[in-house]
């Protein structure tokens, strides 16, 4: 069973003990949604998963929409956001065209509350940016 440690006072708890690339149980879920309830953040540290498990995952969350055309991840149940270039590994510089979006996206809205089916809890998974490269978790 999963097992959660409190990373601050009132919110935010890291969550261990689980294995996110195995199929879940309704009971290993049930606790999870349960601590999401209550620290309303969840870390799962040191789970690889691949884009097929991401979405298996986040269908335990609720139903899963189609990314719009043009963005990252167009016609598939993933949004892709970085700062990463994915042609060079680079962080992007400011006047690249997916720094403008996101910033642009940042000012407009932070929510999901108006789209046709709203979901509540987000799944991100995260990619990490290394001086001196990047790799997909």
């Amino acid at each position: 069973m999963p097992s959660f440690e409190p990373l601050y006072r009132f919110f935010g708890a890291r969550v261990d003990d689980v294995d996110l690339t195995s199929q879940l149980v309704e009971a290993v879920f049930a606790k999870i949604w349960a601590a999401f309830e209550r620290y309303s953040l969840l870390v799962f540290s040191d789970h690889a998963l691949r884009d097929d498990q991401k979405i298996v995952f986040s269908r335990w969350l609720g139903s899963l929409g189609m990314t719009k055309v043009g963005a990252m991840g167009e016609g598939t149940e993933l949004l892709i956001l970085t700062n990463v270039d994915l042609d060079d590994g680079a962080t992007t510089p400011t006047d690249h065209r997916l720094h403008r979006t996101h910033h642009a996206n940042s000012l407009w809205h932070t929510d999901r509350s108006f789209k046709k089916i709203w979901r509540w809890p987000r799944f991100y998974p995260r990619a990490l940016c290394l001086p001196w490269g990047w790799r997909r978790n």
